[in-house]
Formats: C-alpha cells, sequence, structure tokens
C-alpha cells in the first residue's frame, strides 16, 4: 500500500457504524492493468439468508456458490482498477459488482440478491400505473416489443425493487460501485437519492421492453434523511451491464417527496448527483501493527449527509 493509515478499534467502530456504501474509489483513466488474484465472497438474499447454487461470473471464470453462500476463486485474471462480477440465480435479479484486485493477494465481497418477484400484470394494450416500496411506474398503453423486437401484445409482468439509498447494506444491494460515465463521456462518482430495479417480463418468461419514442414515468421516493439536500433537478443514470457503470441518461425532477423522471428502457435506474473522482489507497492495521484484511472501510462526509465510499 502507498500509505499507512493506522485505526485504533474505537476509530474503527466509529467508522464502521457510519458505513453506508462500498465503492473502490479509481481515477478516471481505468488503467485496464491485468493481476493474478485470487477473489472470495458471499452471496445472499436481502434478509441476510446464503444463497446456494447462484452462478459467480468474472470474466471467463464461473462457480457456484455452497450452501453458506460461499464462492472462492484462485489465481484468476483480473483488471487491478475494477472487475465486474456477476450473480445470478432463478427468482432474483441479476446482481453486478466491481471489485478490485491487487497482484498476489486476495479481495473479497459481498453481494445480496433481490427478490424478482412479479408485482404487477396487465394488458400490453392498456395504459397501467405500478406501485411498490414507495415508487411507481407509469407504462403507456401498446409500447412493447419483444426480445425480438416485434410488437408485443401479451400480458406485462412487471418485476421490481427499489433501492434504499440511505441502507447499511447498499453497499451489497445495489449494481456496481457508483462509478458512473456522464453526459460528457468523463467519469465520475456517484451520491445516490434512491434506485429502482425494473424487469418486464412475458408470459413465457422472456424480456419485454419499451418501443422506441415510448417512455415510461418513474418516480422515486426521497429518503427523508436525504430531503433537505435533495436538488431540485437531479440527472438520471442507467445501469450498463457490459461495462459494470451507471451512465448518464437525463434528469428527474423533485415533486413533493419524489423525484420522477421518464425513461426509455428498462434495468437498473438511479437519481444521483455526481462528483469527481478520487483515488485513496491505505493499509488498516491493529494496535500491534498487523494488517486486518476482510474489513469494511468507509469515508464519509463530515456532515453525515450523503456520499460515502469505501471497500474491503
Amino acid at each position: 500500500m502507498t500509505n499507512k493509515l493506522a485505526f485504533f478499534f474505537l476509530a474503527i467502530t466509529i467508522l464502521f457504524s457510519a458505513c453506508r456504501k462500498d465503492i473502490d474509489i479509481t481515477d478516471s483513466s481505468m488503467s485496464g492493468v491485468i493481476v493474478s488474484t485470487n477473489l472470495i465472497g458471499n452471496i445472499s438474499d436481502e434478509y441476510n439468508n446464503p444463497v446456494e447454487g447462484a452462478l459467480v461470473r468474472v470474466k471467463s471464470n464461473t462457480t457456484l456458490t455452497d450452501e453458506n453462500g460461499n464462492f472462492t476463486f484462485s489465481n484468476i485474471q483480473m483488471e487491478e482498477d475494477g472487475a465486474l462480477l456477476t450473480a445470478t440465480k432463478v427468482g432474483f435479479f441479476e446482481a453486478f459488482d466491481r471489485v478490485r484486485a491487487k497482484a498476489n493477494q486476495t479481495a473479497y465481497t459481498r453481494v445480496q440478491l433481490l427478490d424478482r418477484a412479479i408485482i404487477g400484470s396487465f394488458p400490453a394494450g392498456a395504459a397501467q400505473d405500478v406501485t411498490f416500496d414507495g415508487a411507481m411506474v407509469k407504462f403507456q398503453s401498446n409500447g412493447f416489443i419483444d426480445e425480438n423486437g416485434a410488437d408485443y401484445t401479451g400480458t406485462v409482468n412487471v418485476a421490481a425493487h427499489w433501492i434504499d439509498p440511505t441502507s447499511n447494506v447498499l453497499d451489497q444491494q445495489m449494481p456496481g460501485d457508483l462509478r458512473a460515465i456522464d453526459l460528457e463521456n468523463e467519469a465520475a462518482a456517484l451520491q445516490s437519492y434512491g434506485m429502482v430495479a425494473v424487469d418486464l417480463i412475458a408470459d413465457n418468461g422472456s424480456d419485454v421492453q419499451l418501443k422506441e419514442g415510448i417512455t415510461a414515468e418513474i418516480s422515486f421516493p426521497i429518503p427523508t434523511e436525504l430531503s433537505n439536500s435533495a436538488p431540485a433537478t437531479i440527472p438520471l443514470w442507467s445501469f450498463d451491464e457490459e461495462q459494470g457503470l451507471w451512465v448518464e441518461e437525463g434528469t428527474a425532477s423533485k415533486v413533493g417527496n419524489m423525484y420522477v423522471g421518464n425513461v426509455a428502457h428498462f434495468s437498473f435506474w438511479n437519481c444521483d448527483a455526481p462528483f469527481p473522482l478520487v483515488e485513496m489507497d491505505g493499509q488498516i492495521v491493529d494496535e500491534n501493527g498487523d494488517p486486518i484484511d476482510q474489513a469494511l472501510v468507509c469515508i464519509s462526509f463530515a456532515d453525515g449527509n450523503g456520499y460515502s465510499a469505501g471497500g474491503y
């Protein structure tokens, strides 16, 4: 490590209690340096129950979680500044994480899979509002295509989940690590004011999407803890499942205690304020100077009002 930051146990306890997000901050250059490393982790559901048999993928490497939700990759090639990990299991939304690596060391991560239960169904020919977890999506009639791009006229089944940006397990539930690409194609780090996952599913279980030129309106609830700092308008970001990064697409406006915006496709969507990327490197040791592994370390604004960064 470049710097050594020695924390006494009291300081570590205070720091951990304030953690909200697990974000490995990197610079905007995305060096692409490949290193040989090990990776261990754990996959659970949102109630912290282990998920057995989840398929975990990092680049061309795959494995299944054991009965305790644990998985291991040994001596694999990963990008030093962030390799994309995916985890899938029937009944859950696909999960995405970015894991940083050090050569010949072991990286660690924890991921929670979100329930992909159907929360609403309606005929494709009808306009429909679907509500969930305080959020809402307004769909237009006759605005859908099937996985082959043809008009879809069957039943639209909606699986959706709101992700609380103030949750102390946000780092495990959100896709990626809040690194993003803005409209100017510049790298940014994000402060989230709320995320939603939405999948549209056909009668046969295949994917449904919105037609070109059709949008849906999403309303995101703003947590009380963030309402005072919530700007009147905020960028909207969709999650790019190939890059593992958030991509800026449009804006949302504050309406009462909600952010409201229009989207042209579905995946994960996020209301976020962008900030410049900063890289910080350090080491956590105990009072004897011995390194501590698998410790979650976070950095937060001094006023405790929003964005924090960190990693294991």
